[in-house]
């Protein structure tokens, strides 16, 4: 860790104890929502911003969809 990376870290750490993150409020509606979180590698291609040497691009998504329907007819056939 380089000098200005130490003086950086000790500067801006206790901002976050100052200033915390939000928290999100829990749902409220009537509609339950499910998640899911992929971790894609493509290993065609290089990462050309990393020191890695050999690291290939990677992308983290996370997906939310309905968790629950009542009426899964109707919905089916406006999606299929």
């Amino acid at each position: 860790m380089s000098i200005f990376s130490t003086i950086k870290f000790v500067v801006e750490a206790p901002f976050s104890l100052l200033m915390p993150l939000f928290e999100l409020q829990e749902p409220t509606g009537p509609y339950k929502v499910g998640t899911t979180t992929y971790d894609w590698t493509d290993t065609s291609r290089l990462e050309e911003k990393c020191n890695g040497g050999d690291s290939k691009r990677e992308l983290m998504v996370q997906v939310w969809y309905p968790a629950e329907n009542e009426n899964t007819e109707n919905l089916k056939k406006h999606h299929i």
